[in-house]
């Protein structure tokens, strides 16, 4: 890519009866080569965020639904206790699917401006020495 970069900035080749005649590419040419990147670039940026508010925004915890906090368990599963309106759930997480493992009459985790502020292992904890 570097070869093939200094390559069109040194010359360019014509090929004529004569022989090859070797002309440099001015500052204009490299100019219009910059500007159509540019719009390139900026076509694909603008897609990018039309798609991203096509699917949703930027996932800002604004909504009805907040993920409080979650743990790994595995490689690919987790444990996530989430808030919808009112109602704490603790949900798993995994290839297979989202289960919904328990569903809390009081809040275990208090937020405070959408941050946890109690812990959530000591929570864990406690919840999984009750169902063993």
């Amino acid at each position: 890519m570097l070869i093939w970069a200094l390559a069109i900035l040194s010359v360019s080749g014509t090929v004529s009866a004569e022989g090859v005649s070797y002309t440099p590419i001015g500052g204009m040419y490299l100019l219009k080569m910059a500007l159509a990147l540019a719009v390139v670039l900026g076509v694909f940026y603008l897609l990018a965020r039309i798609a991203r508010q096509i699917q949703g925004g930027d996932n800002k915890a604004s909504g009805v639904v907040k993920v409080l906090t979650g743990v790994s368990v595995g490689t690919r599963e987790r444990l996530v206790v989430v808030e919808a309106g009112d109602v704490q759930m603790l949900l798993g997480i995994s290839p297979a699917g989202i289960v919904k493992l328990r569903e809390f009459d009081k809040p275990i985790i208090v937020t405070n401006q959408g941050e946890p502020t109690a812990p959530f292992k000591a929570h864990m904890e406690k919840l999984l020495d009750r169902v063993k």
